[in-house]
This record gives C-alpha cells, sequence and structure tokens, in this order.
C-alpha cells in the first residue's frame, strides 16, 4: 500500500489563527454535552491540528457507527465511475428475480439514485428475514419514490448490496482496491460488523481512525482526484455533496451557529449544509462521529467524541462555523509563541488521570469473596449493533453471573468474572493508571481494547471505570458492600443509545457461602 504522508503545518501557515484552534479545544473540553476523543483539521492538503485524548490514540480504529454510510456510497460512487451501475435505473433491475415478489407499483420505481438519497419510499421496518433484500421489495412503500426524505438504514443497505452485485465482489474487497490502498488508508486496521450470510453492515459499524476519515473527505474536496488519478466521477462528486432532497422540517438542526435562510439536506448518504451552515458536506454518525468538508474554505474536519443519547450536532458545529469565519484566504503572520503552545497542548490532550485510593478496611473482608448476581443484569460491554439492515434483531444481553476482586497490592486489583460461559480476569488500575485488558463486545468480539481504573469512593464504595478505547462507550459503576451482599449501580454511562442494563436498575449480588 503506497501511503502520502501529510505535511504538517502552523495552523497561521494555513491561514488560521491558533487562537482559533485553541478556542476550539477550550470548547470541547468545557463542554457538559459531549466528550472529545479524536480531531484532525486539515488545509489545502496539510494537517494544521491534530489530537487525541488519552486514552485514545492516533492509531487507535474508533466506531463510526452512520458514518459508515458514506463510505458505502463511496464504493458506490466508484462502481459509478467504471460504468458498472446506472444512478437512473431501477433497483429492480439489479435483481430480475426479486420481481415476481414485488407487487406494489411505487418498488418498481425505486431507483438507485433513491436509495442514495434514503427516498425509496419503504418504511424503515426491521424483520427476522434473512433474506432481507426480498423483504425489501415486498414491503409497500409509503411515498412516491424520490419524493421525501425518510432516513432509513434499509436504503443504505440496499446501497452496499448492489456494489456487491455489480461488482461481483464483497464491498470491503472492492474498497481495499479501489479506495483504501489508493488513499493510504489501512484497511487490515479498520474493523467491519457482519450480517449473518457474511456481507458488511454498509449503513453502520465500521471502525476507521480519525484520520482515516480526513482522508476520504478530502477525496470529495479534491473533485474525486486523488494523486493525480480520478477515483470518483465529477458528476457523483457533484451530486453526492450538495442537496438532492431537501430535510424534514421537524429535523433539529438549530443550533447557535445556524445561519439565517440556509436548509439543511441530503446529498449521497452525505449531509448538505449541516446544521444550517451554508456550503459544507459532512459524513455523520451517532453519538458525535463527523467528517466535514468547507469547499469554499478547502478544510476538512475529523472529529470523534461521545455526546448525549443519540448525539448532538452542537461540537461540530461550533468547529464548523468557527473554522469557516475566521480562516482567511493566505497565510497569516507566524505567532510563534502561540502555535508552539498549542503544538504542546495538543501533543497532551488527556481525559484527566484516573483517582488514586486503594485503601480501605472493607477491601479486607471482601477480598476474594465470591458474589452471586440474584437480582438484575450487569455487564461492564455495550451490546454492540450487528442487525443493522433489516434481519437481525438486537440480541439480549448475556451478563454477568457471579465476580470476585482480588485486592492483593495497591497498584492493582483482579476482578474475575464468568459471563457467556467464560471466566475473565480484569486488572483494574489503582495507582491513578489505567491498565488495558482484552474485553471483547458481545456481537463483535474483535471490538476488544478495554481500560480499567478503581478507586475506593468510601469506605464501603468500590467504583470501577472501564472505557473501550475504539467506540465512544464508557461505564462506571460502583459496587457498594452491605452486609453478605453488594448492590452495584450506574455512576455515568456514556455512548451506548442509552441501552446499556444498567441504566435500568440497580444490581443485587450475594456472596456464596462457603461450603
Amino acid at each position: 500500500m503506497k501511503r502520502k504522508e501529510f505535511e504538517r503545518v502552523t495552523p497561521e501557515a494555513a491561514g488560521i489563527p491558533s487562537g482559533t484552534i485553541m478556542d476550539i479545544l477550550d470548547r470541547l473540553e468545557d463542554a457538559d454535552y459531549c466528550e472529545p476523543h479524536g480531531l484532525v483539521i486539515m488545509r489545502h492538503g496539510k494537517i494544521l491540528a491534530e489530537g487525541w485524548w488519552n486514552p485514545y490514540g492516533k492509531n487507535v480504529p474508533h466506531e463510526l457507527f452512520s458514518m459508515t454510510k458514506s463510505y458505502t456510497a463511496t464504493a458506490l460512487g466508484i462502481a459509478y465511475t467504471e460504468g458498472l451501475i446506472d444512478l437512473n435505473a431501477p433497483v429492480l433491475d439489479y435483481y430480475p428475480e426479486y420481481r415476481e415478489c414485488n407487487t406494489d407499483p411505487k418498488a418498481q420505481r425505486i431507483r438507485v439514485k433513491d436509495v442514495l438519497t434514503m427516498s425509496s419510499g419503504k418504511p424503515e421496518v426491521r424483520c427476522s428475514s434473512t433474506d432481507w433484500i426480498r423483504h425489501f421489495f415486498k414491503m409497500k412503500s409509503e411515498y412516491e419514490p424520490g419524493s421525501v426524505y425518510a432516513y432509513s438504514c434499509e436504503d443504505t443497505h440496499c446501497v452496499e448490496a448492489l456494489v456487491q452485485r455489480v461488482t461481483g465482489r464483497s464491498m470491503e474487497e472492492y474498497l481495499k482496491e479501489k479506495l483504501f490502498d489508493k488513499l493510504g488508508i489501512d484497511s487490515n486496521r479498520l474493523k467491519w460488523a457482519y450480517l449473518p450470510d457474511g456481507s458488511v453492515i454498509g449503513c453502520g459499524g465500521l471502525l476507521a481512525t480519525t484520520e482515516d476519515s480526513a482522508r476520504l473527505v478530502k477525496l470529495y474536496l479534491e473533485d474525486g482526484v486523488w494523486d493525480g488519478e480520478r477515483l470518483l466521477a465529477r458528476d457523483y462528486v457533484e451530486l453526492a455533496t450538495h442537496t438532492q432532497i431537501l430535510q424534514p422540517p421537524e429535523e433539529k438542526h438549530n443550533t447557535e451557529f445556524s445561519e439565517e435562510g440556509v436548509l439543511p439536506g441530503y446529498g449521497y448518504q452525505i449531509w448538505t449544509n449541516l446544521t444550517k451552515i451554508e456550503g459544507t458536506f459532512a459524513f455523520c454518525g451517532a453519538i458525535g462521529q463527523y467528517g466535514v468538508g468547507i469547499p469554499e474554505k478547502d478544510i476538512v474536519i475529523s472529529l470523534h467524541e461521545s455526546s448525549e443519547g443519540m448525539g448532538t450536532n452542537r461540537s461540530i458545529s461550533m468547529i464548523t462555523s468557527l473554522l469557516k469565519h475566521t480562516a482567511q484566504s493566505a497565510p497569516l503572520p507566524d505567532d510563534l509563541n502561540l502555535s508552539s503552545k498549542l503544538a504542546e497542548r495538543l501533543a497532551r490532550l488527556s481525559l484527566g488521570r484516573p483517582c488514586s485510593q486503594p485503601y480501605s478496611k472493607v477491601a479486607e473482608e471482601v477480598n476474594g469473596q465470591t458474589y452471586i448476581i440474584e437480582e438484575g443484569c450487569f455487564t461492564f460491554p455495550k451490546n454492540l449493533w450487528n442487525h443493522i439492515a433489516d434481519c437481525v434483531n438486537i440480541e439480549k444481553i448475556v451478563g454477568i453471573s457471579q465476580f470476585s476482586f482480588q485486592f492483593d497490592n495497591v497498584d492493582t486489583c483482579i476482578m474475575t468474572l464468568q459471563e457467556r460461559g467464560r471466566e475473565r480476569r480484569i486488572i483494574i488500575g489503582l495507582d491513578g493508571c489505567r491498565r488495558e485488558n482484552t474485553y471483547g463486545c458481545q456481537n463483535m468480539e474483535y471490538v476488544d481494547r478495554a481500560v480499567f481504573d478503581g478507586a475506593w469512593t468510601n469506605e464501603n464504595v468500590f467504583q470501577v471505570n472501564a472505557r473501550w478505547i475504539q467506540t465512544s462507550f464508557s461505564i462506571s459503576a460502583a459496587f457498594i458492600f452491605e452486609m453478605d451482599g453488594v448492590r452495584i449501580t450506574a455512576v455515568n454511562v456514556y455512548g451506548d443509545f442509552d441501552a446499556h442494563p444498567l441504566r435500568h436498575g440497580d444490581v443485587i449480588a450475594k456472596r456464596r457461602k462457603k461450603e
């Protein structure tokens, strides 16, 4: 794989004040609605700011959620560029075997560009069918294709299926040769989620680095050309990054950075005029994953974070607006004092050191004792989605059945637990440092880089903090030791779509009696 490394420059060399980047970092770190994980800002093909909040890192792939959709649409764009697919053709032209099951005249009129713009007219309804494409065509349409935007993961996965159909290859293999190897994206480091039929989930489930997404945004800013080679047709880039259909008026796009009279829209699996900021296009994923292009200013922004609930646009709106309105057409005078301070700050970004409080009289009493969970469901990881294409339902979380803590030194403790038919040993840092463990998430076992730390926050309360650094997910749980039992309660949970079982109530465990 030939990888082009980008030149690193000061913000002033790119026409942006270092003070603007400082302001962005201040706002991200002071926000009560998000936790920043990684940020890359480029202009004129050069990186002017990049940083990751420890324990997140530059080369650690991060879950993208629906940013995956823009990667999927790019795969179809390459197929279009190669003359393999017609954007105006009915989707059924590529699936003649499903004509006989289709009795809805509207469905017969769904074009390739309609699934690209999420305007197929089909409702987003999940089912238990393993032949989800047949089910897609059998569902009755609610609207005339191309007339109404309605967010639909099924439309996106139809795009992924079309890529496989017209290329005769899996989408990840096709993207590796036609896109990733050319852009310098290490496909061996990427992580995909899969459906039972072996196809990738085209609408969500990809894990990639912050810079990977910056490279893809840059391809669109460069009119589909990379190092002199056209990867995407000019007309496809134009259609993909400009409004093809408007967002419904009830969509919540208003922020303090909205521009009057600007209407947010949708291109080809790419958001346009994001949060009512004119002239922008964006790859968007839940809980705060973004790749944004500002063509007018030749700016690329890639942001990973964990924000409230399903996510908020506030961070990326702030960053986009500040950069758009402070970027100058020519380099600015050097500000070596401020730019060096900025470089130093970016190099040491952190979410803060864990608390170190390894001592408690209760630790001696509970050391090595086994506790059996009797009420409620408790686990550390979230249940990652692998169902997002109309055919697989979310599986019920199988929680921990029993656990014990071993407090043998002041640096770490060992938590041994039984979960999903196996015993697991977790190393928990007590000394103000996190410890990394291999602990796979349900449904995606390879999303397994988990860091743990713990501290006694009260004489009988041991708090354990866990974070999966390939995801937006973190959890802090308090183990409250009472008599011969433990009550487990959530201190905070982020990045789980509000679905983690500990959100639904405390968990009760009892000490196992010695035989």
